[in-house]
């Protein structure tokens, strides 16, 4: 017969010192049996206890599972990674679509901060923000600009979460893929290259200039026009006119049914 002061398979044992062997109860420690000690860690002012319930957590079922869950949104960011690494490869329906309206990716990369700006439509802060983000994902310094080579090191899940936010916020006026299908379009409607970049750079107001006296030119970042009365697919501004095309393609690898499997 079992000796009921002994741990049990899922028990959560805090504190004290182990003594002998693996399966008995440390000298001067705690047993929470089952789920409720479980959920009795989970509470704890320690974001180390609490990551060390997720742990637990995942072998008591669909309880558990939830738990594991409600702790995505966890006031620690160290426990909410946890619970992120323990269900990002959950086959789950329910688990890939709470990740999906997540503001990390496994690459590291917090959105919180573009959401909260964003959604306070301060466009001229979210485009420095979503530049900075950028740099960081393609290792280049604050000193350079992002160049089109260096569009292929955004991880996927990174440029459709940028892409995403940006659409969601702007009510589908900005972003990524907004600007890739205007360019795609463009380009299939000129033969010649310098044409297309043109041809897009007028429709999303990059490009400006004055028909009477011929003086044209692409705008600066500081002459981009910061509201909701740009044209669409202005923003985000990513190095202009020089990375639309990376841009394009990195989207059209993404896009792709390969991806979309890897994904799922």
């Amino acid at each position: 017969m079992a000796d009921p002061n002994q741990p049990r398979e899922n028990d959560v044992i805090l504190g004290g010192d182990l003594a002998g062997d693996r399966q008995s109860l440390p000298l001067h420690g705690v047993m929470l049996g089952g789920l409720e000690g479980v959920q009795r860690l989970f509470n704890s002012a320690d974001e180390r206890h609490r990551v060390d319930a997720l742990f637990q957590a995942i072998n008591h079922g669909k309880a558990g599972l939830d738990l594991v869950i409600k702790a995505l949104t966890d006031p620690s960011d160290r426990v909410q990674w946890a619970a992120y690494d323990l269900l990002r490869d959950r086959p789950e329906k329910r688990i890939k679509q709470r990740l999906a309206t997540l503001f990390f990716t496994s690459t590291g990369m917090n959105y919180r901060p573009l959401v909260t700006t964003l959604a306070a439509r301060k466009w001229r802060k979210a485009e420095h923000l979503t530049v900075a983000i950028l740099r960081e994902l393609c290792l280049v310094s604050d000193t350079k600009r992002i160049t089109s080579d260096r569009i292929v090191a955004i991880a996927c899940e990174d440029l459709l979460m940028i892409d995403r936010l940006w659409r969601q916020y702007s009510n589908d006026r900005f972003g990524l893929s907004v600007q890739v299908e205007l360019w795609q379009k463009c380009d299939r409607a000129r033969w010649d290259q310098a044409d297309a970049w043109i041809l897009f750079g007028r429709k999303v107001g990059w490009r400006s200039g004055n028909f009477l006296t011929g003086d044209y030119h692409w705008k600066r970042p500081e002459e981009l026009t910061f509201s909701l009365r740009a044209p669409k697919g202005h923003l985000p501004f990513i190095s202009g006119i020089n990375t639309i095309e990376a841009i394009s393609d990195r989207f059209d690898c993404c896009q792709h049914p390969s991806y979309k499997s890897l994904s799922r």
